[in-house]
């Protein structure tokens, strides 16, 4: 009888230790030819592909090769030159995510600014939640709330879409509260005084506090102008091809990761640049104008 039961149990071991290698070897066979597949891709990838000469080695001046000093390097400008068509097709997507994402932010920043300084009790308490929990948290969470969070109830949110509902929301509670400084740095007594010639509340706030506030609110509307354009680079880490990103892919597959991210530096520089000026003269004309 012991002899019996050994022999079943030995069996049984034999036929489950030789059933449990396939399986895995199966499973392993087939992850490995999709990442075969996927290397074979990246190789193709003419645009993006790493160019060996740009590594020489500091003693033979040839190639260098894997674990080989390479401490020699070379500032190259070609590389700069080479690669900038690609970097300007992100910086026209970092520019539309922009205007979008300030447009936006104007137009929710001035209702929720005068939110702000509402005497209902109700709608001032929904704007202040609105830009405290805002301003209170980080914009790389508020993107994965819209891009990770919101698809759980309402689908898949493509990246673009994300990225500026994300940019939108953030920009108008820090515009709603540019709004709100510039309707309480008007005076008191003009709002009175037109209460006294029979405007309701809301005609007071439209036809005079609103006008003077947006004279007053142009130099900080263009810096907050200027911090989105630099923020809008947060929205790489979903994976949309703004500058950044394609900065970074360009980076990671020709190992020049100084000319490259140089270049990427200098293009947000002569983004801000004009934007800066305009905002400076529009200024001065407003001045003149008053």
């Amino acid at each position: 009888m012991r002899f019996t039961a050994n022999t079943l149990v030995n069996n049984y071991k034999r036929k489950k230790a030789k059933r449990q290698p396939t399986a895995a070897f199966s499973i392993l066979s087939s992850k490995l030819g999709f990442f075969s597949q996927y290397l074979s891709g990246l190789a193709r990838c003419e645009d993006y592909a790493p160019t060996p000469k740009y590594w020489r080695s500091p003693r033979t001046g040839e190639s260098a090769n894997e674990g080989e000093d390479v401490m020699n390097y070379t500032w190259d400008l070609s590389v700069m030159v080479r690669f900038l068509p690609v970097l300007l097709e992100g910086a026209v997507l970092t520019i539309q995510l922009t205007c979008i994402a300030v447009g936006m932010g104007i137009l929710i920043g001035t209702f929720v600014g005068i939110g702000r300084v509402s005497q209902n009790k109700l709608i001032f308490m929904l704007s202040s939640i609105y830009v405290t929990f805002i301003r209170g948290t980080p914009m790389l969470v508020q993107l994965y709330l819209v891009y990770f969070g919101l698809p759980a109830y309402f689908g898949t949110i493509p990246p673009r879409m994300a990225a500026i509902i994300t940019l939108s929301v953030n920009s108008g509670a820090y515009v709603a509260e540019i709004v709100r400084a510039g309707i309480q740095s008007i005076d008191r007594g003009q709002l009175e005084a037109a209460r006294s010639l029979g405007m309701t509340y809301s005609q007071a706030m439209r036809y005079v506090l609103i006008p003077q506030t947006f004279k007053r609110i142009i130099p900080p509307l263009g810096n907050e102008f200027i911090a989105m354009l630099k923020d809008s680079s947060i929205v790489s880490v979903i994976a949309l091809e703004e500058l950044v990103r394609k900065g970074s892919m360009i980076a990671g597959r020709t190992f020049r990761a100084f000319e490259i991210w140089t270049a990427v530096a200098l293009l947000f520089l002569f983004m801000t640049l004009p934007i800066t000026q305009l905002v400076n003269y529009t200024e001065r004309r407003l001045k003149q104008n008053d």
